[in-house]
């Protein structure tokens, strides 16, 4: 973070300080949860299929965990998934690389050069990086549900 402030002047008015930060979180929980489904629906399962077509083997979802982890190890797996991953993320693509991309060529650019459109929304529509966190999160913490499901 003081390595960020120092490089790149600005870089605190990234994350934006939220009025009502629990409505920001809230909303962006709802958010993310939405955005897994459409995920789910709207691509994942259309490639599946698609690979499906042209695949001479049945198609099957990799281990995203190993099965077996200790309790340490779960306990890192969902600290990452549901913490370092989303915050790491967050910082990268929409606080270091979605203001520059959008000052310079515009919001369109910065949307889609910070990777999700959802989440570049989100940060542009609030002005501060905690509901896209929180959406992030939320993704996160439904596929790490899914997973541990399976």
């Amino acid at each position: 973070s003081a390595w960020l402030r120092f490089r790149r002047i600005g870089f605190s008015a990234a994350f934006g300080r939220p009025a009502h930060p629990w409505t920001e979180i809230r909303d962006g929980a709802v958010f993310g949860s939405i955005l897994y489904g459409v995920v789910a629906l709207a691509v994942a399962l259309p490639v599946r299929w698609l690979l499906g077509l042209v695949s001479d083997h049945p198609v099957s979802v990799p281990e995203s965990l190993p099965t077996a982890l200790d309790p340490l190890g779960w306990g890192l797996a969902v600290a990452l998934v549901l913490l370092l991953a989303p915050v790491a993320e967050e910082l990268l693509f929409r606080g270091i690389l979605f203001a520059p991309v959008r000052s310079r060529f515009g919001l369109a650019a910065g949307i889609a050069g910070s990777a999700l459109a959802g989440l570049a929304f989100q940060y542009e529509r609030r002005g501060n990086l905690v509901a896209p966190l929180a959406a992030h999160v939320a993704f996160n913490a439904l596929g790490l549900l899914i997973i541990l499901r399976t």
